[in-house]
């Protein structure tokens, strides 16, 4: 009866070329069937890959959810029309200044210039032009010349000749003299895009300069309408999107980095971005990188043929270890339905060829080793299984083990993407292991012509050169130990003062690339899909400007504008103020009128409280010129808090100066009696309440009696039950620096993990079934939730959905909370005509003509930058005054939370650590468990696991020491990743160390009747090196040399990757070939696996040297 193993080896040997055919049918058809039916979806967003599986982040996800699936209302409504479909793409040119400069900052006439002509210069670009011309008709503006806040800082002004007022604006950007910037700013704001040109929080009146600003060129392409099928417009919209790309690569890109464009802006920087850019600029980066991949892939092959001499071994190899990665994606993807690949999963390749590697040098140095000790080729393949399978996989059984502990890890990418690995490297091993061995006998049989070589003496040289590197080591053991002993202290002293732990969502693009400042640059900016929804049509482009003393028809008008002087200083308006008022009689009306209009407008004031209209305001229109025999006529008071309007706002200008001032305007009209026919007919008045300046008005404009406004509390609001309101925080932190927080109510989160898998969106949430805000007790929780907050939330700005619909309701009914049986008719009503800043669908979810749901949005004093221990103090700070309120409000109201992307920065960072030390100790476990099963010593296994943690310090010592890097998300994964490594070439020295083979080589070691425990030590470490050191050489060699190429990379994982795989390679390997040597010669067991048995007889030692080799002989 044949031992397996000769058995195997002997068909194996017998038909190497039909085994290794049917192993390659096998791995093309699993491959080919499995694209076919399981099509993988690429997903290039780096942000995807690092989603955790904490609280915060699984109610993110839901809300996020639950926020997108509103979109199906629209498309609703959208096949109820015969409406056109669009698909809208978004170019957003972002500028910011490399310095401070002036004042104005940014917007200087200077950069203002610049930014007009190299947006002149983009729609002058080849293509450009045609390329807008595609869209509709409707919208062409939207792209030439699209939206540009220089359009409106420089328009050409139409001007009566002697005034420096204009009449109107042309907003083209064309004009030489700039306006003021209040009264760009005040037209922009008009037009609804004050917010899409410029920074979050700026405010003229604070700061007139800004630091950046924003440009939108937009391009709306008809794909089809309601009327047409589902599958045309997805084919127009595919259409559209290839057509988006080429539009990047061809223009945009070309048009916005050109030296000529950076030569004339130098000290303006240029940033871009729009719809899908991310992905196309990821793509272009990997492409830019392709050639540092061909030159890994070069290195390793070259060296695969200089170890094999084979140019078929140097090829077949590799190329079953890539194999290995889309058979693994097929099962995986198979068994959990996934089939989005992130595109750092990519590095699976690398991987696996690096491990591969290892598998193939193992099984090669064997096969050249059998050459010695067989000539027949089934004996040599089962020598060579004999000796490789188990060493091969002691070291991928404990790799892919390393790989599985980070199940443990809460970032859910990481856990599949262990689970992946682990099986990718079994599935590695078992192609080598069944298709690599066959081919290296079709190779020795039938290739021997092609070779390097004809006959290999290689690796007697290499093991002749581990041997004499063997007793080297045990000449220079004490000075390696002390040295290794030494390096790991300095090592741990510099890591424990340099570890900086870092909590931000690392960018995956270097520092200066424009998906890195860019993205920082534009995220001072509101969401363009917000400062500027895609259902919005083009802005006029010509602004109607009025006079202030104009108070006939103002329709058209975006604003008022008059040249003002300096007068006596009134402080910014605050509810309460003296104006100086200048009237205008009116003439020309009948003697038999028996009214006489009364117009007067306020500089300051946007309002006013109903006792200052009733009282303050009313007795003054009975002062001054014209107030003879005139009065209120009954009801003329009540009438008054019903005239008040707002008008746009006006500037002020002092053409000397230069002094601008920009102020809210107001008007009330009133009709007061006429007792006698010579009274007079009207008049209309002008009181500016703010400011030191003040219109220049005609000689008609006569200084009227100035018009005190005090201050008046206004009373208490009826339904407020605890007279506690709000006390915003004040922050000085920039608003666009601010952290944002939404409370949720209605939605139910899915907040189960799942091992492995994903939940698909519409999985992840539920409405409460038990929410009701017909119900006013629920309406009265949801207001107080919003109204009562504590001052520790450090809220500075809030929008909630209750309190604008409560004073909705007072107008409406005159009470809030509103009854249940009217609360259908007054909600819908509020949500179709409210002009709050809540209006409409954006803060609810509203479901078969009822309200499911809805959130608050909050923004915080609180930086996104700030220390990682402030916000997570905050967000207990929210946990608990959210948990107080579910406890005390009605069962119809309760099941509030709170979501942030700072929880989850913070909480995924925190666990992330956590998560990543269980995983090592997990790793450190497993590792010993393995070791003790394949060599049954307790000491080789601490050994080993020992060996892997001084490796882990020297990479922590390379990334904090050396590199100055924060141990964040990147680094982590590093250490994941590569884990392995650190492993693999420590456990197959220690392996071989421990091995029955080790003393049954023919050259003995022997130092002397008074060494024998040192002899018997050499010579295991003596035949781990020659039977070992070559492979794991080889595979040190070709991994670290293929992640040389890494660090080149234009993206910033990659690099950092590729540097963290070099460092532990190298310091593995020289781990391994040094001081782990050393320490195995110098303390190593000298019978491992026979704990108890330990006792060394140096007689039987001889009498067993002398039979082994009279056995070989025979």
């Amino acid at each position: 009866m044949l031992p397996a193993n000769l058995s195997f080896a002997l068909q194996e040997s017998r038909r190497p070329i039909l085994c290794a055919c049917i192993g390659w049918l096998v791995l093309l058809l699993v491959i080919s069937i499995g694209l076919a039916s399981l099509p993988f979806r690429i997903e290039t967003n780096f942000e995807s890959f690092l989603v955790s599986d904490v609280q915060s982040s699984l109610q993110l996800a839901s809300f996020n959810a639950a926020t997108s699936s509103r979109s199906t209302g629209l498309l609703r409504r959208l096949q109820a029309s015969n409406a056109k479909a669009y698909s809208t793409k978004d170019l957003y040119v972002a500028y910011n200044l490399v310095s401070p400069a002036g004042s104005q900052g940014i917007l200087s006439t200077k950069f203002l210039s610049q930014m007009s002509r190299l947006e002149q210069s983009l729609r002058e670009y080849p293509g450009f032009e045609a390329f807008c011309n595609q869209t509709d008709a409707e919208y062409h503006g939207l792209c030439n010349p699209g939206l540009s806040f220089s359009s409106y800082a420089l328009p050409t002004l139409d001007i009566t000749q002697g005034s420096i007022v204009p009449d109107s604006m042309m907003l083209d950007g064309l004009g030489f003299d700039p306006v003021p910037i209040r009264t760009a700013f005040l037209v922009a704001k008009e037009h609804g895009l004050a917010s899409l040109f410029l920074p979050t929080g700026y405010d003229p009146d604070v700061d007139e300069g800004a630091a950046s600003l924003r440009t939108l060129f937009r391009f709306k392409f008809v794909v089809g309408s309601a009327s047409d099928k589902v599958e045309d417009r997805v084919a127009a919209a595919r259409a559209v999107d290839a057509k988006w790309a080429d539009f990047f690569e061809e223009i945009v890109v070309p048009a916005l980095t050109s030296p000529d464009l950076l030569t004339s802006t130098d000290s303006l920087k240029v940033w871009f971005d729009g719809t899908g850019f991310r992905d196309y600029e990821v793509s272009m980066a990997v492409m830019k990188d392709i050639p540092l991949a061909v030159g890994s892939a070069v290195f390793i092959l070259c060296y695969m043929l200089l170890h094999t001499r084979s140019v078929m071994l140097a090829i077949v190899g590799p190329l079953l270890a890539m194999l290995s990665v889309p058979i693994t994606f097929i099962v995986c993807g198979a068994i959990f339905g996934n089939t989005t690949v992130n595109f750092a999963n990519f590095l699976a390749v690398f991987l696996a060829i690096g491990f591969g590697a290892d598998v193939m040098f193992v099984y090669y140095d064997a096969w050249a080793q059998s050459a010695d000790r067989a000539e027949k080729i089934s004996n040599r393949l089962a020598w060579t299984y004999r000796r490789a399978v188990k060493a091969s996989l002691a070291t991928t059984s404990t790799t892919a083990l390393s790989f599985l502990c980070n199940m443990a890890s809460v970032i859910r990418a990481l856990r599949q993407f262990g689970f992946f690995m682990g099986l990718c490297v079994l599935v590695t091993w078992l192609c080598i292991t069944f298709i690599y061995v066959p081919t290296i006998v079709i190779d020795h049989v039938w290739c021997r012509r092609i070779r390097l070589s004809g006959k290999d003496n290689s690796g007697n040289r290499k093991s002749a050169c581990f041997g004499m590197w063997a007793h080297c080591l045990y000449k220079l053991r004490v000075p390696v130990l002390c040295l290794t002993v030494v390096g790991v202290i300095v090592c741990i002293i510099f890591t424990a003062t340099s570890v900086v732990v870092g909590t931000s969502m690392p960018g995956i693009f270097p520092e200066n690339h424009n998906q890195n400042t860019g993205v920082q640059v534009l995220s001072e900016f509101e969401v363009v899909s917000q400062a500027f929804p895609t259902t919005q049509t083009e802005p006029p482009r010509q602004a109607q400007v009025c006079k202030e003393d104009n108070f006939e028809d103002m329709s058209g008008c975006v604003m008022q504008w008059c040249e003002a002087s300096f007068s006596d200083y009134r402080p910014p308006w605050a509810g309460n103020g003296t104006c100086a008022c200048r009237r205008r009689l009116l003439t020309g009306c009948p003697s038999t009128s028996g009214t006489a209009p009364v117009n007067i407008r306020f500089v300051g004031p946007s309002t006013l409280s109903d006792l200052q209209l009733t009282v303050n305001v009313a007795d003054h229109l009975l002062l001054g010129q014209g107030s003879a025999n005139v009065g209120l006529p009954a009801g003329a008071r009540e009438t008054m808090l019903q005239a008040q309007r707002p008008l746009p706002q006006l500037l002020q200008q002092v053409w000397e100066t230069g002094d601008t001032s920009l102020s809210d305007m107001m008007q009330v009209s009133v009709d007061l009696s006429r007792d006698d026919p010579a009274a007079s007919c009207g008049w209309n008045e002008i009181c500016f309440c703010t400011g030191e300046l003040q219109c220049k008005l005609a000689s008609e404009w006569e200084t009227s009696v100035n018009l005190d406004l005090p201050y008046t509390r206004q009373m208490q609001e009826v339904g407020d039950a605890t007279g506690r309101s709000l006390q915003l925080v004040a922050s000085d932190v920039a608003i666009s620096k601010r952290m944002k927080v939404r409370a949720i109510f209605g939605i139910v989160p899915v907040i189960t993990v799942k091992l492995l898998g994903e939940r698909a969106p519409e999985d992840t949430w539920t409405f409460n079934p038990i929410f009701d805000l017909s119900d006013p007790w629920a309406q009265r929780a949801l207001y107080f939730f919003c109204k009562d907050v504590p001052e520790e939330l450090q809220i500075t700005r809030k929008w909630c959905w209750f309190e604008d619909f409560r004073l909705f309701a007072r107008q409406q009914q005159g009470r809030f909370p509103v009854k249940a049986v009217d609360w259908p008719v007054i909600s819908r009503l509020f949500v179709d005509t409210s002009p709050s800043a809540t209006r409409g669908t954006r803060y609810i979810w509203l479901e078969e003509e009822s309200i499911k749901g809805m959130y608050y949005s909050f923004e915080l004093g609180m930086s996104r930058q700030d220390p990682h221990d402030d916000v997570l103090a905050l967000k207990e700070q929210w946990d608990k005054y959210t948990a107080l309120w579910n406890a005390k409000s009605s069962s119809t109201a309760r099941g509030a939370f709170h979501v942030s992307d700072q929880w989850v920065n913070v909480e995924s960072s925190s666990r992330l650590i956590a998560s990543t030390a269980t995983s090592l100790i997990v790793l450190c476990v497993l590792a010993l468990g393995c070791m003790l099963i394949f060599t049954h010593s307790c000491v080789l296994s601490v050994v080993v696991v020992v060996s892997t943690i001084i490796v882990i310090i020297i990479l922590c010592f390379f990334i904090t020491a050396v590199m100055g890097w924060e141990v964040g998300l990147i680094e982590v994964i590093a250490f994941i990743y590569f884990i392995g490594y650190a492993v693999d070439y420590t456990l197959h020295m220690v392996y071989k160390y421990g091995s029955r083979e080790a003393l049954a080589e023919e050259d003995q070691v022997w130092l002397g009747p008074d060494r024998e425990y040192a002899s018997q030590r050499l010579q295991r470490m003596s035949f781990a090196l020659k039977t070992m050191g070559s492979a794991t050489m080889g595979s040190a060699i070709t991994t670290a040399g293929s992640s040389l190429f890494l660090v080149f990379c234009t993206l910033t994982i990659f690099a950092k990757l590729g540097a963290m795989c070099f460092t532990v390679t190298i310091s593995s390997i020289i781990f391994a070939l040094c001081p782990l040597g050393s320490y195995l010669i110098t303390f190593g067991p000298v019978r491992p696996g026979h704990c108890g048995r330990c006792s060394f007889n140096p007689q039987r030692f001889a009498i067993g040297h002398k039979s082994q080799l009279a056995d070989r002989q025979e």
